[in-house]
């Protein structure tokens, strides 16, 4: 990696080094992923595919069992967020819509 001082110098980080895509021109960035901003030809796809694979998820499994489950209950208090108020002593769960709309009725 290069110094901080050398760094001020090029003005432009390195391949590698952090902040490499976010802060090089895009000649520098298209050079260095080898490739043009047209896009690559079919046959450097074709070479990439036969080389990397292709583009896809790598695994489409889904958790099963309790982390589904505990996945699956995180997801809906994040969809429909529920909050507890205290009422005769006990606390009770209400969903936040039902509160907003109790206390702004329109």
């Amino acid at each position: 990696m290069i110094d901080a001082e050398a760094r001020e110098e090029n003005q432009e980080p390195h391949p590698g080094e952090p902040g490499f895509f976010k802060e090089a021109s895009v000649e520098k960035v298209l050079a260095y992923l080898k490739t043009s901003s047209r896009g690559l030809s079919t046959d450097e796809v074709k070479i990439r595919q036969k080389k990397y694979g292709l583009n896809e998820v790598a695994s489409t499994k889904r958790p099963k069992g309790k982390v589904a489950r505990r996945v699956q209950e995180e997801f809906q208090r994040l969809r429909c967020p529920k909050v507890q108020v205290l009422r005769d002593g006990e606390y009770i769960e209400l969903p936040v819509l039902e509160l907003v709309t109790y206390f702004n009725p329109k």
